[in-house]
């Protein structure tokens, strides 16, 4: 099993269990090396965040959506951030701040 499955699942209430279909993405992430480590927590990317961030700049960004799975404590975002916003993103999603 890998990390961030053994994670997720264990944050978890009990009875309940993370769905296949999650299972086979998450493993499918570690497979293709998705994941980090970001003060001792596995965070999972769709995308490889070196690519992805190699198009930002402080006005806008090209490339996918920003979408990241942990256990708890998730910067949850959807959209396009402006400005700063964008440059702060992606230091949090790499130095953990």
């Amino acid at each position: 099993m890998n990390i961030l499955l053994c994670e997720i699942q264990s944050s978890l209430p009990p009875g309940m269990s993370v769905p296949d279909p999650l299972r086979l993405l998450f493993d499918w992430m570690e497979q293709n090396r998705l994941n980090i480590d970001r003060s001792g927590r596995c965070i999972g990317f769709l995308y490889p965040l070196e690519k992805l961030q190699a198009s930002w700049t402080d006005e806008e960004r090209e490339g996918g959506t920003f979408i990241e799975f942990a256990a708890d404590d998730t910067p949850y975002f959807v959209g396009n951030r402006s400005g700063g916003g964008l440059r702060a993103a992606s230091r949090r999603a790499t130095q953990g701040a």
